[in-house]
């Protein structure tokens, strides 16, 4: 399967998932600045198929935002089993060493 950056933001609500020790433009030089109830941010979307849509964001006051992103999924994808299967295709598919995920 192929990773596709979306252009725009997308329109549910997402929940942070994990920790990747990698800058933004690490995974993309497309990135859009928003804002969400938490705070400003910057960061790009993101979809595997048909099936996986995410996020990886940066927000103000993030610890180390030169060093890390935060991989966020749709707030609908809360099966911890169904959460780690999608985590483990994006780390598969976008090519994240394992020793890169906290």
């Amino acid at each position: 399967m192929a990773v596709s950056i979306l252009k725009y933001e997308p329109a549910y609500d997402v929940i942070p998932q994990a920790i990747i020790w990698r800058p933004l433009r690490y995974f993309t030089l497309t990135i859009r600045e928003g804002q969400d109830d938490l705070d400003h941010f910057k960061g790009a979307s993101f979809a595997i198929g048909n099936d996986i849509q995410f996020d990886l964001r940066v927000y103000r006051g993030h610890p180390y935002p030169e060093f890390t992103v935060t991989l966020f999924l749709p707030e609908d994808v809360s099966d911890e089993k169904r959460v780690t299967e999608i985590l483990n295709t994006i780390i598969k598919e976008m090519v994240i060493p394992i020793s890169a995920v906290a």
